[in-house]
């Protein structure tokens, strides 16, 4: 019974093909027959999402089928002549075949490309933008539905806030390196880069806030800032910095540490998007020292001064044996460290004093563990290598040098296998050029007991300033007057400044004045044992601070209460 009825609805159905076959046959006036299938005349362009309208003739409901490549769109028939579809949302490209199937036939009866229409950019609603400002793109072409738009300005992703076909608002994206600004619009699955200039809102500094502190921040106010904190420079005085935080009107920055010449800031300059923009400021600096340069190695001695100039050697690079060390040249006129050429050497400096009278004592060791010691001049930085009255490698002694004779007293040395205190200590006359052991008389009995070296050597008056940490571990000055005498104070000295002994004031920082009883001062630079290595040039005062990595320029006039 199945298969009949199945039979019979087949017979029926090529009944009603043939009745509608031949109902849909005429004669033209010259006799011939018509086509009975369908005919199309037009198929315009348009946006996805568009319904359009096919001409032709012949259409006849639930005969055709339509596809856009493989996406098929419902057809409305509204005349025999007319159909209308809905271009799909889901192309994947912008030129599609479409495809009209005759259900009758089950055959093509049109396969042609379609084209979506093209965005078009015209114009903008303002010929300069800025960020979070918005920004309308004008045109045709684009899409109602901003999911299926997408700008990008000089290669960036821009935020698509609204759309429609002749309009598209945007944000620009942060990432904003060039004023010229590019806009290039994917819409209907094609690109389109307008030719319509647009520029980036030059930005505008109007103030600061005006306490300056290095190392602290700095607010500045102004216009079309970056509003991502990681794009964009800022230099204070030709440094450059971090801004911390920023909006479209505000740029918090942190104030570099330096290098500066003097207590003055002069300028804050911004660069962002192309442009360059500055701030005249002509701000006090407020610490009580500035970085002035950045060292040249790490492990600086004490800087000796002569002839206008501050010396000191930092060890540089690690090499087979030991380090490279170098001899450098600081002045006051630029306030920089300068290599000094010919002084290099490989291996380790056991330890540096002065004559103060342009010489240095250097004692080093240098390849295969050899212990020497150089006299360098510093008037033309030739060196003369003293010949030593020891062979047992020592070192950690106390080297000093005081009324025309050089001292190396204690220390340890290494023979290999074992580390012992040496047995003798050595004397070295200047004028006479001698050796002669040290195991009597006033500074023996002084420094008999001493076991490390002295910081902080500075001459002043025939006297001898240093420091030393015996057994107890407390650092105390100690001035060794010229008839030998030696004299000790609780805290430690600094440096020479116009007649005063400068000293450790507070146990946690501050200075004093060691020639008078007027009451120390605080100097906010760290603790007493962080700051050392003071120098004295064309009467400014310069210093290193622990183990970080700049010589710095005390602010001077927070010494006048203690002169």
């Amino acid at each position: 019974m199945k298969i009949i009825e199945v039979r019979s609805m087949k017979r029926l159905s090529i009944l009603l093909f043939s009745v509608v076959f031949i109902t849909g046959i005429s004669c033209n006036k010259d006799g011939t027959d018509d086509n009975t299938g369908p005919v199309f005349s037009s198929l315009p362009r348009a946006v996805m999402g568009e319904e359009i309208e096919i001409d032709g003739e012949g259409f006849e409901l639930g005969r055709l089928q339509v596809f856009f490549d493989n996406e098929e769109s419902a057809v409305n028939y509204v005349t025999n002549k007319k159909i209308k579809v809905v271009v799909p949302r889901t192309l994947e490209r912008y030129n599609p075949t479409v495809r009209i199937v005759d259900l009758n036939t089950n055959e093509n009866v049109l396969e042609e490309t379609f084209l979506l229409r093209t965005p078009v950019v015209s114009g903008f609603s303002s010929a300069e933008i800025s960020f979070q400002e918005t920004l309308k793109i004008q045109g045709e072409n684009f899409d109602s539905n901003e999911d299926f738009v997408q700008v990008e300005v000089n290669g960036e992703r821009a935020d698509v806030l609204r759309a429609n076909h002749n309009e598209i608002d945007i944000y620009l994206p942060t990432a904003i390196f060039k004023s010229d600004l590019e806009v290039k619009v994917t819409a209907q699955l094609q690109e389109v880069v307008s030719e319509v200039p647009l520029q980036l809102k030059e930005p505008e500094i109007l103030t600061s806030s005006e306490s300056f502190w290095t190392g602290g921040e700095l607010v500045l106010t102004g216009m079309n800032f970056n509003p991502d904190m990681n794009i964009g420079k800022v230099f204070v005085d030709d440094k450059e910095t971090t801004i911390s935080r920023a909006s479209k009107d505000e740029l918090t920055i942190r104030i570099p540490v330096g290098p500066y010449e003097d207590f003055v800031a002069n300028k804050v300059v911004y660069q962002m998007g192309g442009h360059e923009v500055s701030l005249d400021i002509q701000y006090e600096i407020l610490n009580n020292s500035i970085v002035v340069d950045t060292n040249p190695g790490i492990n600086g001695t004490k800087p000796v001064v002569y002839a206008g100039k501050a010396y000191a050697y930092f060890q540089g690079d690690e090499v087979d044996f030991g380090y490279k060390n170098n001899l450098y040249q600081f002045s006051a006129d630029d306030q920089k460290w300068e290599i000094v050429e010919g002084t290099e050497f490989e291996g380790y400096l056991e330890s540096l004093t002065s004559n103060e009278k342009g010489f240095l004592y250097v004692y080093s060791t240098v390849a295969d563990n050899t212990r020497i010691l150089k006299k360098i001049n510093l008037a033309d930085f030739s060196a003369e290598e003293i010949q030593l009255p020891f062979n047992d490698n020592r070192y950690g002694s106390v080297m000093f040098y005081f009324q025309d004779t050089f001292y190396m007293i204690n220390g340890k040395s290494y023979d290999g296998n074992t580390t012992s205190n040496v047995a003798t200590s050595y004397q070295y006359d200047e004028l006479s050029e001698t050796w002669s052991e040290l195991s009597s008389g006033p500074i023996w009995e002084h420094f008999k007991f001493y076991s490390t070296g002295l910081s902080g050597i500075f001459h002043f008056d025939g006297i001898m300033h240093y420091n030393y940490s015996p057994q107890s571990g407390v650092t105390k000055g100690y001035r060794l007057n010229p008839d030998l005498t030696l004299d000790d104070d609780s805290a430690r000295f600094y440096f020479q400044y116009q007649g005063a002994i400068i000293n450790q004031y507070f146990y946690y920082g501050g200075f004093g004045n060691y020639l008078n009883d007027k009451p120390g001062i605080e100097h906010h630079l760290g603790s007493a044992w962080e700051i050392g290595n003071f120098f004295v040039l064309n009467d400014n005062i310069y210093f290193r601070k622990g183990s970080d990595d700049y010589t710095r320029k005390l602010k001077k006039e927070i010494l006048n209460e203690i002169l």
